[in-house]
């Protein structure tokens, strides 16, 4: 029985289809052949049908029900003679009844519903108006239509990389980027399929609003009380003596010329001499210099002891680096605070960061080009942009960026919980390394880096704690002088103590709040609808610009 009333809700309108936008495989595969094994062209004109409440069957002949159903919808139907074979037996009772008990349809789509279920093809005839159904050939394949779909939210490549390999191998799909859409060349059955997904997948996106907070304290207290010796009893240098001795000699080639000696003469006068040049001179000065004879000398404070002079200098003294001594009695403390609150929406599934950083350069020297055989000179560049590859995550972070950085990958799980990656990262800049290179001292600085990757997932609006982001060092050092510093009360005197601390703390605060539409306000505007205003020009007087004066613009 089809009972034919007023539905509460109208019927869920077919996709239209763009004509304009044509795949040209599409229309070749258009065919009478394939027409025929279609039953959904009965559907034209299902919309003008009022919608049925109750459409129920019990028991009933299949050929009953079809010619119902056709009467209902206002079409001429002949069933073939070989479905009417399988549908009663010689005694004339029904072989093959429906029982159906379906709701909120149409006429039309129980019929299409029926024949697609029992395996029946309705064949229109343009020219009589009859519709013959007849048992469907298996061996004839669904034919393709043409379909277009405009995507509400989800990106139209994104959406031919999911229905793609759900497809089959003569099926097409495109996407249509300007408008957001998906061209497809499917078949019914295919369509039915994708237009689930798209039901599925197709959906507003949750949006999520991410607060941190960063607060650092650092503490840095330092004591330092005594007396320092070390300048006085460390490599402390002593000399014995108040001169250095030193000679040299001087060799003349050839030698100077010298008289010789004859016997005397029988009378007693002296003989004629013969003058003989030796082959070489040499004559040998000694002498003493007091103190250091230039900066380079270390051998300053020597003694002369000879066998013509004796002890020389006959007066020796005893000399040493002199008294040093460094007093302190003071203390020290530092403390600072600093604190970030910064705020972001991110869409779910979204990575966002949330940073407070600045850039340490680091200077580059590059070697001058060799121009006519003179090496030109080198330049110096900073550079603000040294990558840096982390081992764990594969990421690519900038070496010399140096403050708080929070990346942080939100998600929307069950109805109000939200699953967090999250990627806290601390960094600063410890000191300057030095070293000599090609007889050069380079510098470098010195980065410090903390990290901490996290999954976490919280109720919306509730907030994540992190930390453990702390580095305490303690720092003890004592000086003394053996005996006198151990002496009590006296030994205050030759020794110093030193303390510091160094105490750094990190707390982050992260709270993910899920956006609805109320979170946003409109605000009204009218700047499409007015003209912009321009300002009047303003004659300024020649005093006060850089015009000269003229009779169209006076001095003053």
């Amino acid at each position: 029985m089809l009972d034919v009333r007023k539905a509460k809700q109208p019927i869920t309108r077919a996709m239209k289809t763009n004509i304009k936008v044509l795949l040209v495989v599409g229309v070749a595969l258009w065919s009478a052949a394939c027409m025929a094994q279609q039953n959904s062209v009965l559907l034209a004109g299902a919309n003008n049908e009022e919608v049925a409440e109750k459409v129920e069957y019990q028991d009933t002949p299949i050929d009953v029900v079809l010619n119902d159903l056709a009467t209902q919808a206002g079409l001429n139907i002949h069933i073939d003679a070989k479905i009417l074979e399988t549908i009663y037996g010689p005694d004339r009772k029904p072989l093959r009844t429906v029982n159906i008990k379906w709701r909120n349809l149409t006429a039309r789509q129980a019929l299409v519903a029926v024949l697609d279920n029992y395996g029946y093809v309705a064949i229109p005839d343009p020219n009589t108006k009859v519709v013959r159904i007849t048992i469907k050939d298996a061996a004839v394949q669904e034919p393709l239509t043409l379909k277009m779909v405009k995507l509400e939210y989800i990106n139209a490549t994104n959406m031919v990389n999911l229905i793609k390999p759900t497809l089959s191998s003569r099926s097409q799909i495109q996407a249509d980027l300007r408008g957001n859409k998906l061209i497809m060349l499917v078949t019914e059955t295919e369509y039915a399929q994708v237009s689930n997904i798209i039901a599925r997948v197709d959906t507003a996106v949750p949006q999520i609003l991410i607060e941190a907070q960063f607060i650092e304290t650092a503490k840095n207290p330092k004591s330092i009380k005594g007396i320092d010796w070390t300048g006085t009893l460390e490599a402390q240098n002593f000399t014995f003596g108040n001169g250095w001795t030193k000679g040299s000699t001087t060799t003349t080639v050839p030698g100077t010329p010298a008289a010789g000696s004859s016997p005397s003469l029988p009378s007693g006068a002296p003989g004629a001499g013969a003058v003989s040049t030796p082959a070489y001179t040499a004559s040998t000065v000694m002498g003493t210099v007091f103190g250091r004879e230039n900066a380079l000398d270390t051998l300053s404070g020597g003694l002369s002891v000879d066998t013509v002079r004796g002890f020389y200098p006959h007066a020796a003294f005893l000399s040493a680096d002199g008294v040093k001594a460094v007093l302190s009695f003071l203390n020290t403390e530092n403390d600072t605070k600093f604190i970030a609150q910064p705020r972001a929406v991110a869409m779910d599934g979204t990575p966002v960061e949330l940073s407070s950083i600045r850039n340490v350069p680091v200077f580059e020297e590059e070697q001058g080009n060799v121009q006519g055989g003179i090496q030109q000179a080198s330049t110096v560049k900073p550079r603000y942009d040294l990558m840096v590859r982390d081992a764990a995550t594969q990421r690519e972070t900038i070496l010399n960026e140096v403050g708080i950085k929070l990346l942080v990958t939100p998600r929307q799980v069950g109805k109000s919980d939200i699953h967090m990656d999250l990627r806290p990262e601390v960094s600063a800049v410890e000191g300057v390394e030095r070293k000599l290179l090609g007889g050069r001292v380079n510098e470098s600085p010195i980065f410090r880096r903390q990290k901490l990757n996290t999954v976490a997932t919280v109720p919306s609006g509730n907030t994540l704690v992190l930390g453990g982001l702390v580095t305490d060092e303690i720092s003890k050092a004592y000086n003394k002088v053996p005996v006198l510093g151990d002496m009590p009360g006296l030994g205050l005197l030759f020794r110093k103590d030193s303390k510091s601390r160094s105490r750094r703390n990190m707390l982050i605060f992260v709270t993910p709040s899920l956006v609805t539409d109320g979170d946003f306000q409109p605000t009204p505007s009218d700047f499409l609808k007015t003209k912009p205003q321009v300002p009047p020009d303003l004659d300024e007087p020649a005093w006060d610009t850089g015009a000269p004066a003229s009779k169209y613009r006076p001095l003053f």
